[in-house]
């Protein structure tokens, strides 16, 4: 993913060891690398269901 959205590795590795969540601005580019490669993701689906309601 950190290659697709032109981040080091290190960072993708720090959300996932630090906070467990994706910065907001890095959102966009997730989701439009996601769909080059074929998957459906939304602004939706970085909000945990605790926040979603």
């Amino acid at each position: 993913m950190a290659r697709d959205i032109g981040v080091p590795d290190v960072t993708v590795r720090q959300w996932r060891n630090r906070s467990r969540s994706i910065p907001v601005r890095y959102w966009a580019a997730i989701i439009d690398a996601a769909k080059d490669r074929g998957v459906a993701l939304s602004y939706q689906d970085f909000i945990p269901p605790a926040e979603a309601e």
